[in-house]
């Protein structure tokens, strides 16, 4: 009899428990540390692909070299779609679905933009204006990065400096020049208004109705700077190659070093609310859950560099680096 009772409140207990268990909240997962090599040429040096835009999970944009791919098949085969001996092309972004630019340089003497508006389908070339071409001439030989704010402006960093630019349709018009004695490298915009560039000999210029350069270390070289939200982040290495990550909630009074601890350069972030993949040489991935606080390693199938990282939503996510290998996350 004792064994009966003792028997039932083991069920009784077993299903009270299972039922708490199943009505417990779902914890936060991590993000997949898979990845898959969807492309890649072997060849000694091959030009590496910087990814622009995925519209989709099979539909995408790269700028390589002389060229501009595209892909239908999520990054497993591209076709050309634009080149010219004379050009090369070095980054470039979409203001929709439709409408992108890409900004290089025009037989290394002058800059140059071209415009898509057919998802880039077929790419023109912007014929600057008499009043444009006299902003530059004799001031840039290249554009390096694109980035857009609102109402239709554009900011270009070079070799010159930063341009300010305004869109109307297809119609891109230079405003005016900031001149700088370092050439750039990055930009990165907000819809309010704020930018950040970054470049050479450890150059940091933030924008609030104008550009302010911002002294941080010499030991510092950063090749790349993203917004998230209301914080700003530069991404590079120190004089001794480890890799520097830094972020900044107030607007660059303040600065705090989040880099992972594995000593690697790091060259490009991408955030979404908290979670983040960061990239760097020999092929290092990282993830993080808490917003950038913290990093934690992820698997990698490659130790080739890796230079670019690409979001089409918080699950969908392409990664580019040396010899143009192209990595795509296993949750798509």
């Amino acid at each position: 009899m004792k064994m009966k009772i003792f028997l039932l409140v083991a069920v009784l207990a077993a299903i009270v428990f299972g039922g708490f268990l199943l009505r417990r909240p779902r914890t936060e997962t991590t993000p997949s540390e898979d990845w898959r090599i969807v492309y890649q040429d072997s060849l000694t040096h091959s030009i590496p692909f910087k990814l622009v835009k995925f519209f989709n999970k099979d539909e995408g944009i790269a700028v390589r070299g002389l060229t501009i791919q595209k892909t239908n098949d999520g990054g497993i085969t591209w076709n050309e779609v634009y080149y010219d001996e004379k050009n090369a092309i070095y980054a470039g972004n979409f203001t929709n679905e439709n409408e992108g630019w890409v900004v290089g340089t025009e037989n290394l003497e002058l800059p140059l933009i071209l415009r898509t508006g057919d998802k880039g389908i077929t790419w023109r070339k912007v014929d600057f204006d008499e009043k444009s071409l006299e902003v530059l001439r004799g001031k840039f030989k290249y554009f390096r990065d694109i980035c857009f704010g609102n109402k239709g402006k554009a900011w270009i960093v070079g070799d010159g400096g930063i341009v300010k630019t305004e869109t109307y349709g297809h119609k891109l018009t230079i405003v005016s020049l900031f001149q700088t004695k370092e050439e750039l490298d990055s930009v990165s915009c907000s819809d309010s208004d704020d930018a950040w560039a970054v470049g050479y000999s450890n150059s940091v210029y933030h924008y609030q109705k104008h550009w302010v350069k911002n002294d941080l270390s010499e030991k510092y070289r950063f090749s790349k700077v993203k917004m998230f939200g209301t914080g700003v982040w530069l991404i590079g290495k120190d004089n001794s190659d480890n890799g520097i990550l830094l972020t900044s909630q107030d607007g660059g009074r303040t600065w705090e070093n989040k880099a992972p601890e594995s000593g690697k350069a790091l060259n490009d972030l991408f955030l979404y609310d908290k979670t983040g993949w960061l990239i760097g040489t020999e092929g290092s991935i990282y993830y993080s859950v808490d917003g950038g606080s913290s990093w934690a390693i992820s698997k990698s199938p490659t130790k080739l560099n890796l230079f670019h990282i690409l979001s089409l939503d918080r699950n969908s996510f392409w990664i580019s680096g040396d010899e143009a290998i192209i990595l795509k996350n296993l949750q798509q």
